[in-house]
């Protein structure tokens, strides 16, 4: 029988005088064949079914004239999607990225294409930490992950958004809006975003107490017009 098969990189093959009872296996490796891809680098798929090498095509229901989709896959690399659902500004996505388990949340953030001031990742209702790798928040091949952005517009609409003052370690005052629910890391981002302050190299404190990344500005009773001090770390 002939089926056809289409690859998430764009190529269309036709497969001719197929046996019902041809193994999944067999099949990848005509795939090889005629695309040079091995065998253990793709992943098979019917109708969102992943097929398995040891499975016969007519397990599967597949007849003539049917589509398989083949998904190319590195060695130790996982696909994971990323869903954007936001109100303000109205975004509404669904994306995928290839990373690896090893890959830190904060550097899966920077494959999102939006311009945002922050972003902040969910799994399953946690919010996750940048710097957490994925695998510690057992995130695997085609899990989902929930996305919400913050931008200028977001701050706009926002009744829970003010401004601090932040003051440099050469003095300077900078007027910064930010979220009472922000995370001191996510000010710390805008504060890279704005102004180019490396994030990893921040230091800031308020009423001479260092700031905890993970707390928030309300934990600390940080409130609107408040002065928050900045200065960086020592390098060696």
């Amino acid at each position: 029988m002939k089926i056809y098969i289409n690859s998430n990189r764009g190529d269309i093959i036709q497969l001719n005088n197929t046996e019902e009872k041809s193994s999944i296996f067999n099949l990848k490796k005509s795939i090889e064949k005629a695309l040079g891809v091995p065998t253990e680098d793709q992943k098979l798929f019917f109708f969102s079914e992943a097929l398995e090498n040891d499975k016969e095509l007519s397990d599967y229901k597949i007849c003539t004239e049917s589509t398989l989709h083949l998904k190319f896959i590195v060695q130790n690399n996982i696909q994971v999607n990323v869903e954007i659902n936001n109100y303000t500004p109205p975004i509404r996505k669904n994306l995928k990225f290839d990373v690896k388990p090893t890959n830190t949340i904060y550097e899966l953030k920077q494959k999102i294409p939006c311009k945002a001031l922050f972003t902040r990742l969910f799994f399953f209702g946690e919010q996750l930490r940048d710097d957490r790798t994925l695998e510690s928040y057992k995130i695997c091949d085609e899990s989902t992950l929930c996305c919400t952005i913050f931008d200028d517009q977001t701050f706009a609409f926002s009744s829970n958004s003010f401004f601090i003052f932040v003051k440099t370690s050469t003095s300077e005052l900078l007027n910064v809006k930010i979220f009472s629910d922000n995370t001191i890391a996510e000010i710390k981002e805008i504060l890279h975003r704005e102004e180019g302050f490396p994030k990893d190299n921040q230091i800031l404190c308020y009423n001479q107490f260092e700031l905890d990344d993970e707390k928030t500005i309300s934990d600390y009773y940080i409130y609107p017009n408040c002065t928050i001090n900045l200065t960086h770390k020592k390098l060696y």
